[in-house]
């Protein structure tokens, strides 16, 4: 396949004030355009540092046929490389920027940059495919034509792995690791993924978009904010705004004391979290909240579509009314169960009875069941598996307020890290958290201010930016109020209405899954709003998994912050059409 390919300039190699360049001709085919990449060495820069680009692969790949699980996938030129390699002078680990390109050929590609976000502390590359938001899409970025990058955030997870120092958290014992982790790397990034982009097709993207959830969705929002100029539409999910407010130290503390005063032994040294609450009384708890907040969107449907009104004066006299009175059954909850959900679920407290910690939202994806199974989605975060041997929280072996937050981090074995948990001395912190997590000595970088979002401004909302947010709310990793925070402190700084959509999804637990109608498309509504000036309003989503609901195929409008989907009073009750937002 020929590419048509512009004159180009590209530094390489050398040390002198003016690198010397080369020159790819003006007609090349696409496989040998691609492999031209690799003579590429061009810089990237920003306020806190300049990398040189360094090709490591760059090779044609063929056209895939579309599976059961994936679409076609175009033929397209994949370039690796890195920026900033080096060795830490504090921990001698090496360290360096990953990035992965993939850029269809000319016929396919549709004229625009796509950069897809991480997940947890990131550390794997990513396929650079460009998943798109919510449950069972087959389609992706590239299937769409766009050219996609992804990157590692500055660190390798399978080599910057110290098990006697924090695991895979043991990069943030290095402060520029650190700092590319925040925001550095984004920049470079999408420096460089747009540099190669112009160097293969012979001109720049059109438009460019950034997509992601969890820290992925931190790190769409951060581009907003940030970096306004880079990007014309953002996705953001979950977003971890805040892994200091998202903190959950008391959570794990009450639970903890819930297990030993219950009776429940300890399992290798650790207590068993996992064992506080069984399936069926989390199934309770789903229940309670249903009967508190069912309704309160104008439809008994199993789904609590109106999150702001569904408080815990309305859900804990359900609560209450589940404790047993006698012996524990499969049919009650204990006084102290009720006692220390309802605990957890208000949020992190300190000593002096002031938020530290955002809390978590009342709704019936705390529980769910599907084909006989139940929903593992929020209680894999606070509790574990209840049948394992041990807990696997994923809360209690998270390291990453430890080497993230912390100035200096601890120094933690990989198994220390959930008695750190289980003893952080939450009840003295400030409520401000820049006082708990400030810059201190070679961390110049006060996380306290890194991790905390203030709300996209006018520079990215002026120059034509949009946003679309949205976020579940049986989430149990960030909570949705969070997301309400970062879209109020938003509407202060400016009219959020005009580049700023935010959609709640009831039922969802992280990202995807949960009873929830969590199978959507943001993608084709945000490439409208950019390009094509039409504001989005409801997006139609449908349950990924039917079997949670009576009804096969149930959808719903998710309705932009603070809408309600609210039935129409007629009309098929499984059908979003039957709703509007109110």
């Amino acid at each position: 396949m020929g590419i048509a390919v512009g004159l180009v300039t590209a530094a390489c190699g050398g040390s002198g004030s003016e690198p010397p360049t080369f020159l790819v001709p003006p007609t090349l085919t696409a496989g040998q355009a691609c492999s031209a990449l690799l003579a590429l060495k061009e810089t990237t820069s920003s306020p806190v540092g300049t990398y040189r680009v360094n090709i490591t692969s760059a090779a044609l790949v063929p056209a895939a046929a579309a599976t059961a699980t994936l679409a076609l996938q175009p033929e397209h030129c994949q370039v690796q490389g890195f920026m900033n390699d080096r060795v830490s002078p504090v921990n001698g680990q090496r360290y360096a920027i990953k990035f992965n390109l993939r850029m269809p050929s000319s016929s396919a590609w549709n004229g625009r940059f796509f950069m897809m976000g991480g997940g947890g502390t990131n550390g794997a590359l990513g396929d650079a495919r460009g998943p798109l938001p919510g449950a069972g899409q087959t389609e992706n970025a590239l299937s769409r034509g766009f050219a996609v990058v992804s990157t590692d955030s500055g660190h390798d997870n399978a080599t910057n792995n110290d098990p006697n120092d924090g695991g895979t958290g043991s990069f943030g014992r290095d402060p520029q690791a650190r700092r590319d982790y925040y925001f550095d790397s984004y920049d470079h990034v999408t420096q460089a993924g747009k540099l190669l982009v112009q160097r293969f097709y012979g001109k720049t993207a059109q438009r460019s978009y950034f997509v992601g959830c969890s820290e992925g969705g931190r790190e769409a929002l951060l581009m907003a904010e940030r970096y306004p100029t880079y990007y014309d539409g953002v996705i953001s999910g979950a977003p971890n705004l805040s892994a200091i407010r998202s903190s959950t130290p008391q959570n794990l503390q009450d639970l903890a004391k819930l297990a030993r005063d219950s009776g429940i032994p300890d399992s290798n040294g650790l207590p068993s979290i996992h064992k506080t609450y069984s399936d069926a009384d989390i199934q309770l708890v789903s229940s309670a909240v249903l009967k508190a907040c069912d309704a309160l969107d104008g439809l008994k449907d199993g789904m609590v579509g109106h999150p702001q009104a569904c408080t815990a004066a309305l859900v804990r006299p359900e609560l209450d009314r589940l404790i047993c009175s006698g012996a524990k059954g499969t049919n009650c909850l204990t006084a102290q169960q009720v006692a220390t959900l309802s605990e957890i679920m208000a949020g992190t407290f300190n000593s002096r009875g002031q938020r530290i910690a955002w809390e978590w939202s009342w709704d019936a994806g705390i529980g769910g069941s599907a084909n006989g199974a139940v929903n593992q989605g929020w209680r894999s975060w606070f509790l574990g598996a209840f049948g394992g041997a041990v807990s696997n929280s994923l809360k209690l072996f998270s390291s990453n307020l430890a080497y993230v937050a912390v100035t200096p981090p601890p120094v933690l074995k990989v198994t220390e890290i959930p008695n750190w948990w289980l003893n952080y001395d939450y009840r003295s912190l400030s409520a401000d958290p820049v006082v708990n997590y400030p810059a201190s000595g070679i961390y110049t970088d006060a996380p306290g201010v890194i991790f905390t979002a203030y709300g996209a401004g006018d520079e990215f909302r002026n120059r034509g930016g949009k946003i679309l947010a949205y976020h579940g709310l049986s989430d149990p990793a960030i909570p949705f109020a969070g997301t309400v925070k970062w879209f109020e402190q938003t509407q202060a700084k400016t009219n959020a209405q005009d580049f700023v959509r935010f959609y709640p999804v009831p039922g969802m637990n992280h990202c995807v899954g949960g009873p929830a109608t969590d199978k959507f498309e943001m993608l084709t509504p945000l490439v409208d709003w950019v390009e094509k000036g039409i504001a989005p309003n409801a997006i139609t989503a449908e349950a990924s998994n039917p079997a949670y609901f009576a009804a096969p195929n149930r959808s719903r409008p998710l309705c932009p912050f603070p809408a309600v989907p609210t039935y129409n009073g007629t009309g098929n009750v499984d059908s979003a059409a039957s709703f509007s937002c109110r």
